[in-house]
């Protein structure tokens, strides 16, 4: 899974500083899920160019299962109005027992007809986007 990612398109409806991420966790086997937020421009539908260069990491605990957020105001990202970005996870490392079947499961609506998400199973694979709708959003500050 190592380099894996997965993610969902956005589209501000005001121009906004980013809070935080959210994120829904339903299953979780692992002792320790670390994983890379990754915010891209989009071009042709595809996410094309970092965004926001800082490597920005975090770590999932023993199990969890539940909203995780992870804190974004240290990193001051700013988004326009109607900018289209890419939101993804990287995952770089994960610990659990190697003898029972590990299992991380993030819910999504589907088929979400308004809505898509993309993947990738390397970081230089090609992207691959679905009719789904999943359990993450940003929350942020936004001015007119």
């Amino acid at each position: 899974m190592r380099g894996k990612e997965f993610g969902t398109f956005l589209t501000p409806a005001r121009n906004c500083y980013v809070d935080d991420f959210n994120l829904y966790i339903r299953g979780n086997t692992f002792r320790e899920v670390r994983l890379r937020l990754l915010f891209y421009t989009v071009r042709d539908g595809r996410p094309a160019e970092l965004l926001v260069p800082a490597d920005i990491q975090f770590t999932i605990p023993n199990q969890y299962v539940g909203w995780f957020t992870v804190d974004l105001r240290p990193y001051t990202i700013q988004l326009a109005k109607q900018q289209k970005i890419a939101v993804a996870m990287q995952w770089l490392s994960s610990e659990g027992d190697t003898t029972t079947r590990q299992w991380f499961g993030i819910p999504a609506v589907f088929p979400a007809a308004l809505h898509r998400v993309f993947g990738r199973d390397k970081s230089q694979a090609q992207w691959k986007s679905f009719p789904m709708q999943p359990s993450l959003y940003l929350t942020v500050q936004s001015w007119r």
